[in-house]
């Protein structure tokens, strides 16, 4: 398992249920993310947290997934995105102007 392969974590605390994930959530791991989030999305859940803390990388795919799960939450269930890391600082060493 490479450092960057997506976990995917599921913490449930009654009607709260939180995913957490771990490494880089991108085209290759867009859909495995979207089956585990189907897995554990039910009429139960009263909220969704969705914990980016551990995210190495995320590209166009990995937010649309995000966005998929989120339309995907029961009716009138809030989805709350934790713990979403800060950008990465410009790179002046680089070749650009």
């Amino acid at each position: 398992m490479d450092a960057d392969d997506l976990t995917v974590k599921t913490v449930r605390d009654g009607p709260v249920c939180t995913l957490i994930l771990g490494g880089a959530l991108d085209l290759l791991a867009a859909d495995e993310f979207l089956q585990q989030a189907a897995r554990v999305l039910d009429d139960r859940i009263e909220r969704l947290v969705l914990d980016l803390a551990g995210v190495t990388f995320l590209d166009c795919a990995g937010v649309r997934a995000l966005a998929i799960a989120t339309c995907s939450a029961p009716g009138g269930c809030p989805v709350i995105i934790r713990s979403l890391s800060r950008p990465a600082p410009p790179d002046h060493h680089g070749t650009g102007p």
